[in-house]
């Protein structure tokens, strides 16, 4: 056993001595740009052969290999280095010939602890309280900025957090007139701590930044200063806002107030051909001069005699009703080759000229032009509309827009040719009506049918079917069939939602269509 331990002594003694060491180590911290005297250990090497030193990275040998010894294990020497203003990694290199082996052999000794501010590391980046400044133009504020103390730090090797003492001094560049700690800033950099006092002026700094740097306290000030931290500044326009009516209607007045008015602020309230102004300080009421069409804005202006600065703000407003016109198009299918009597057709108008925005809803009609009959079916208030012709015809379906102004003076309009049959289908000779009860229905419509005995004989042998449409998209919501003619039909409309729909009575070429109300 005692063997056993001395043979692990004797091991452990000569790696030891063939070990090769450097005086002062890596675990020293430098300074940058200082010469340092090295001594180094490295095992014995053979006789007369030198040994080769370099540098590694941004360190430099300034005095190379002296005052060489060796002694039965080793060989000693000196040589002076230094390190650059970089805290990076920063090595030298020693290469030679072991005297043991007669083999080349090399020692890299690595330095991380080098104080130096050039790059950005975890404990050499500067992390303030506040990360930008928004300071309203024409005010003077102060903002208290501050920032934990920083350290020398490696940034190239994450098994190294800090070293150093904590830097203390800092320079800060500030817009001219702004001022750190009550002095201003006349656009150079101004030494101080890391807990500074920032007040802006009236109007500067826009688009600009507060810039803080450190300054390298325990090796001199000269060296590098830490890469600048950048707090932005923004220098926006006091908060305006007018609120008030977006619809004017000739002959009414509306209120409108203009918010967000910086104190000493002068209020002027601009005038327009379109409308008079009554105002005072932040209010002002408007009124159209006319029943015209048109859009325009309500616009207030704001003087702050501090600064000599002039802000607007404008509302966007509609007077009168609207002008717009639209083409009315198919939907949502596509533009049928023939319309015929009795026939279930929607349209959509689409805007075409006009200020948009400024309807509500919209006015829908037709007009036959060969009989001179008109549409009696209630207006429908919606982009949408159903045309159910019961006569052939030239007709004229139009569209006009609306507001609470009424409807608009323009007027669009489609035009299209009903026929009492299309092709593929035999004329209609049926003298036979339709009624409904009652209207508006909830649970039950009632459909009676009233036909002349020529028609009643041809219609026996004929099935009855009755559709039930929707009337903005003309499409089928329910059906019925029957084998044989009746003069009463009940029909049960439970589950469907209120509106206006189409009920529509087919029995062979006899067609015939109802305008329903369900409540």
């Amino acid at each position: 056993m005692k063997k056993i331990i001395l043979l692990f002594l004797i091991v452990i003694a000569t790696i030891t001595s063939y070990g090769q060491t450097i005086s002062p180590n890596e675990s020293t911290e430098f300074c940058p740009l200082v010469n340092t005297t090295f001594s180094v250990s490295i095992p014995l090497i053979k006789a007369n052969t030198s040994i080769s030193l370099s540098a590694v990275g941004t360190s430099t040998v300034v005095t190379g290999v002296t005052g060489i010894t060796s002694n039965a294990s080793t060989t000693n020497f000196t040589f002076v280095g230094v390190f650059s203003d970089d805290n990076n990694i920063q090595s030298f290199r020693v290469d030679y010939i072991k005297s043991s082996t007669g083999n080349s052999a090399f020692s890299i000794f690595e330095f991380k602890r080098i104080k130096s501010l050039k790059f950005v590391s975890t404990p050499s980046a500067i992390n303030t309280n506040i990360s930008s400044i928004s300071s309203q133009i024409c005010q003077i504020t102060t903002h208290n900025l501050n920032f934990t103390n920083i350290r020398f730090g490696n940034g190239f090797d994450a098994s190294v957090a800090a070293y150093g003492n904590s830097i203390t001094q800092y320079e800060y560049l500030l817009p001219t007139g702004w001022s750190l700690n009550g002095t201003p800033s006349t656009g150079s950099w101004v030494t101080s701590t890391n807990s500074v006092t920032i007040t802006s002026d009236q109007t500067g700094g826009n688009g600009s930044s507060i810039q803080i740097r450190a300054l390298n306290t325990d090796c001199g000030t000269s060296l590098s200063k830490s890469p600048i931290k950048h707090i932005p500044i923004s220098r926006p326009e006091p908060p305006l806002s007018i609120s008030g009516a977006t619809q004017l209607c000739f002959p009414n007045s509306y209120n409108y107030t203009l918010s967000g008015v910086p104190s000493g602020g002068v209020v002027t309230w601009n005038t327009s051909s379109y409308y008079s102004v009554s105002a005072s300080g932040n209010t002002a009421t408007i009124t159209p001069t006319s029943a015209a069409n048109g859009g325009t804005n309500i616009t207030a202006s704001v003087y702050l005699p501090s600064c000599g600065l002039t802000f607007t703000k404008s509302f966007p407003v509609s007077i009168g009703t609207p002008y717009v016109t639209f083409n009315i198009v198919s939907y949502p299918y596509e533009e049928p080759s023939c319309y015929e009597v009795y026939g279930i057709y929607t349209f959509q108008a689409q805007q075409a000229t006009g200020y948009p925005n400024t309807y509500t809803g919209f006015d829908w009609g037709w007009r036959n032009l060969t009989t001179s009959a008109v549409s009696t079916d209630p207006t429908i208030y919606g982009s949408g509309y159903t045309f159910f012709p019961e006569e052939a015809g030239t007709y004229e379906i139009w569209v006009r827009p609306t507001n609470q102004c009424g409807s608009g003076v323009l007027e669009s309009v489609k035009t299209v040719t009903v026929n009492n049959f299309c092709s593929g289908f035999r004329s209609s000779s049926s003298s036979s009506t339709i009624a409904t009860y009652p209207n508006p229905a909830k649970d039950i419509i009632n459909l009676t049918v009233t036909a002349d005995a020529k028609t009643e004989k041809q219609t026996v042998k004929n099935k009855i079917i009755v559709e039930l449409y929707e009337s903005i998209t003309a499409s089928k919501v329910k059906e019925w069939k029957f084998d044989s003619q009746q003069k009463t039909y009940s029909l049960s409309i439970k589950g469907l939602r209120k509106g206006i729909y189409y009920l529509r009575y087919i029995s062979g070429d006899d067609k015939k269509t109802k305008q329903v109300v369900i409540d």
